[in-house]
């Protein structure tokens, strides 16, 4: 015979790289992920609404990470608390005994002292007010009272000499007919450079106190501040802008009064606020005239109770070289807000706060070039990963977000610790992280292409192979390409434990099995031995399997008919008048009833939970194909929860070892007796599969093995 025509080269699939680097593969990698980091650096810039409430969570991490140390307490607090309010009578108190207060602060050495206290109103106690009260008063202690001096006067006869913050509180109206005039302070703050009105904190007009008690005092300072996102305080204003004026606040003025100075200079620039200078000294303000504090957690050291102080029961200069704040924090009349530290913190502790930061100069800052760090550290994570490219191993991208990501967290707190510099890495980190999702999942697609072309190579590889190994190999790949998954069967309940397998001999048998559910309680199975031998047999075997698998899926009937249909269309068109033994079922997996058609195969085996094994015998008929028409008997059994069904083909029973003998029925029967009953499907195949080879010792196969193993787990 003259040699065959030599056969082309099998061509190469189009998606599958030749080796080497492509031009232009760099495009194709990175510049989608460049893009996509261009395209989120704007971000912050672009959701102001979003991005500064992330920010003030991350410095409030900063601030309960390192709170700020407490060094000295410049600044002391006597409470008006519950013991006070106790002790002298409910709020608000006849002025002559916040003037007491006032006077046992000052003499014990307080440099300035500050009243977080609004007095609108006239004192309740005052003589003119008790005589209203009581019209039948006798004429005399009508007369004597008249000519008493009211309290309101002796208070600021009292406050007078002394260097005492009047409070003052800015309001809004709507109404244009409301706005006020400006505040009566003693102290103006003057203004260098451009005026920041449209920057600060502002208000139309203000609530202050009893005239008498407002010309009194040598200073005024305004108690309000603006808290951030979910009530929280995190700055406190030094100075506010009231109907177009610019004002100091308490924490401000009693500043200045303890430094002994005449006026407080505002410097400001064309973006706001910049510092206020008292004095010779300065303290930097953000624009918005705020000064973002550093909390320390409240300091019980900071605070005196009035009624201590009243009682004399304190020592005579506890104040000296100290500032002091006078407050009501008692229930029901304190102001607490949330800060980052604290849930609730008084505001009378706030504004110590904000004096002791002042002083100390550990106020928080956020330069406005801090922006411009975050945008390139941006840069750097994001960029890091777009070189690394889709093709980079998913664990170095992992390495190459995770350890920069968390150096840029720890930079931003050794910022904050070392030198209270607010540094937000989110931008850094959710731009990276979203850069890095890109490319683990453009690269995974991009792989299960790569993997989609490199099987279609190996299919067309192994087809090749087939081809030229001859009907043998073909035949077995048809084989087993058709079997379904037995662990990938759609719709499978839990009350069903299934498994089962199929070994090729050397010689291609026709061995096969099916598994799927009818509907959502019935589950049919099917094994099966073709007749012969080789190529014809798979391809019969494949053919037989399609045609039971119509029929059972053709409409709600009963097995019977499923199993005549399916013998009269396999018998159909069966020129090689081959047949197929069979053993087909259906499962109820709600009731544990169990039908099965028995078609000259061998019986299936009923492994009992109670250990009992036995045959399930039935009256049965010819293989498939031998009698056409045949009515096939249906055989119903009652599963109870645990039991298990084993069927197999005569490549199980008839296994030969090198001695010629056969494994048989009997050591089927011996190897499942020894099985525990709480075995699953899969170790019962496997088991039995094991069995069978350690009986052969490594002889040639001498037919195919199939296995197959139902377990009812339980009843539905």
């Amino acid at each position: 015979m003259p040699d065959p025509a030599p056969r082309a080269p099998h061509p190469r699939p189009k998606n599958i790289p030749s080796g080497g680097r492509v031009n232009g593969e760099w495009t194709a990698q990175r510049w989608p992920a460049l893009i996509l980091l261009l395209l989120f650096l704007p971000q912050p810039w672009l959701l102001p609404s979003l991005w500064p409430g992330i920010s003030n969570s991350v410095f409030d991490s900063y601030q309960r990470i390192s709170p700020r140390k407490i060094e000295r307490l410049p600044v002391a607090i006597v409470d008006i608390d519950e013991a006070s309010l106790k002790a002298i009578g409910q709020w608000p108190w006849p002025r002559t005994e916040l003037a007491r207060l006032v006077e046992g602060v000052a003499a014990a050495g307080a440099l300035a002292v500050g009243l977080d206290i609004l007095m609108p109103e006239a004192d309740r106690f005052n003589p003119a007010q008790l005589v209203a009260r009581y019209p039948n008063l006798e004429p005399t202690v009508r007369d004597h009272l008249t000519s008493l001096p009211g309290n309101d006067d002796l208070f600021a006869m009292t406050l007078f000499p002394l260097p005492v913050v009047i409070g003052q509180a800015g309001l809004n109206d709507t109404d244009a007919s409301a706005l006020g005039s400006p505040p009566p302070a003693l102290t103006t703050v003057k203004l260098k450079g451009r005026p920041p009105h449209d920057k600060l904190l502002g208000f139309t007009r203000h609530l202050g106190n009893v005239p008498t008690i407002e010309a009194a005092g040598q200073g005024h300072g305004f108690l309000n501040s603006q808290p951030g996102p979910n009530g929280i305080v995190r700055s406190v204003p030094a100075v506010v802008q009231v109907a177009g004026g610019i004002y100091p606040t308490l924490s401000t003025e009693v500043l200045r009064l303890a430094l002994g100075q005449k006026h407080v200079i505002l410097e400001a620039n064309d973006n706001g606020a910049v510092g206020l200078h008292i004095g010779r000294s300065y303290l930097p303000l953000d624009p918005d005239g705020t000064v973002r504090l550093h909390f320390s957690h409240a300091d019980s050291r900071r605070r005196v109770s009035a009624l201590d102080l009243l009682q004399g029961k304190l020592d005579k200069n506890i104040f000296a070289d100290q500032v002091v704040l006078i407050g009501a924090t008692a229930l029901g009349l304190r102001d607490a807000p949330p800060t980052p530290l604290s849930f609730r913190m008084d505001g009378i502790e706030i504004q110590a706060q904000m004096i002791e930061t002042q002083l100390a100069g550990t106020r928080l800052m956020r330069p406005s070039w801090m922006s411009g760090v975050e945008a390139v550290l941006l840069l750097l994570l994001g960029g890091m990963l777009v070189l690394a490219g889709r093709d980079a191993p998913p664990w170095r991208l992992a390495i190459l977000f995770l350890v920069p990501g968390a150096v840029a967290l720890v930079l931003g707190v050794t910022m904050f610790i070392q030198g209270r510099l607010l540094l937000d890495p989110t931008s850094g980190l959710l731009g990276s992280g979203l850069i890095c999702a890109f490319l683990l999942t453009t690269g995974y697609a991009q792989a299960n292409r790569r993997k989609r072309a490199l099987d279609e190579a190996l299919a067309l590889a192994r087809l090749e192979t087939a081809r030229m190994a001859g009907e043998l190999g073909a035949a077995r790949e048809i084989q087993l390409g058709i079997l379904p998954d037995p662990k990938a069967i759609a719709g499978q309940p839990d009350s069903l434990d299934f498994h089962a397998l199929l070994e090729p001999a050397r010689e291609v048998g026709g061995d096969l099995y099916d598994a799927f559910m009818v509907d959502e309680t019935r589950f049919f199975f099917l094994i099966g031995d073709v007749s012969g031998k080789g190529v014809g047999a798979s391809l019969f075997m494949a053919l037989s399997k399609a045609l039971c698998k119509s029929a059972a899926l053709r409409g709600d009937v009963n097995l019977g008919e499923m199993v005549n249909v399916a013998s009269s269309e396999i018998a159909r068109e069966n020129p090689a008048v081959m047949f197929v033994t069979a053993v087909a079922g259906l499962l109820d997996t709600a009731t544990g009833i169990l039908q099965f058609c028995n078609a000259g195969h061998d019986a299936p085996i009923l492994l009992g939970s109670d250990n009992v094994v036995r045959n399930l015998h039935s009256k049965g008929g010819p293989p498939f194909c031998v009698l056409e028409g045949f009515p096939y008997p249906v055989e119903e059994v009652q599963l109870s929860p645990g039991d298990a069904v084993v069927l197999f083909t005569d490549g199980v029973s008839e296994a030969q070892g090198s001695d010629t003998m056969q494994f048989g029925m009997d050591r089927i029967h011996e190897h499942l007796v020894q099985c525990n009953p709480d075995l699953d499907a899969e170790a019962i195949c496997t088991g039995l599969q094991s069995a069978v080879n350690d009986f052969i010792r490594g002889a040639p196969a001498y037919d195919d093995v199939a296995i197959m193993a139902l377990r009812w787990v339980r009843a539905s």
